[in-house]
């Protein structure tokens, strides 16, 4: 969870995580940054929804991580609001929000973030109660492992599975697009020339 959506400005101040138990079951735990840390760098496999959102505000937070997978991308490749009738667009695109999922896929009831800060008069994350901003961040950890394991299937059952794979291998580059690169300019003015 975030104060906001620039990672500029905004700060990261909870991180929840999903998985199964050996029973099936699912498990969540809501932590802080630090606590999460230890998680973050095992060997698991990181699934998360618009990952690059997530990665950016990890790196500024100082925590190099890369997920495996991605609910966006694998809805956004397979068209998978086409296939549930739903109305995409705005800050989505083409990919149905993870709320959206968690409503058509999974049959789950999700609360808007900007409906749950006017509930409590709320400027950010900070000003909901924890045990509702625990909650909140519980349900989109444990929604996008459920999408995952219902819409990763359909990857390889479309034959995408080589154009998923360089999805995610693209996300980490963007992102660091986005922030920023250095150029050298007087090499890339050089190496135009051959391409003249």
């Amino acid at each position: 969870e975030t104060t906001g959506l620039d990672y500029r400005n905004d700060e990261l101040v909870g991180v929840c995580l999903a998985w199964r138990n050996d029973d099936g079951e699912i498990e969540s735990y809501y932590t802080t940054l630090d606590d999460a840390r230890l998680a973050l760098s095992g060997a698991f496999v990181f699934v998360g929804h618009n990952t690059k959102f997530d990665e950016t505000f990890l790196a500024v937070s100082g925590v190099d991580f890369t997920f495996h997978h991605d609910t966006k991308i694998i809805a956004w490749l397979t068209n998978l609001a086409v296939d549930l009738g739903l109305s995409v667009g705005g800050e989505e695109g083409r990919a149905p929000s993870l709320k959206q999922l968690a409503e058509v896929l999974l049959g789950e009831r999700a609360t808007e973030f900007r409906t749950m800060l006017r509930a409590f008069g709320a400027n950010d994350i900070r000003g909901v109660p924890i045990e509702i901003a625990e909650q909140y961040a519980r349900h989109d950890a444990e929604w996008t492992l459920r999408a995952f394991e219902t819409t990763h299937p359909l990857v390889a059952k479309r034959g995408l599975s080589d154009i998923y794979e360089l999805e995610m291998q693209v996300v980490p580059l963007t992102r660091q697009m986005e922030q920023g690169w250095r150029i050298d300019v007087p090499k890339v003015t050089e190496y135009a020339k051959t391409l003249t």
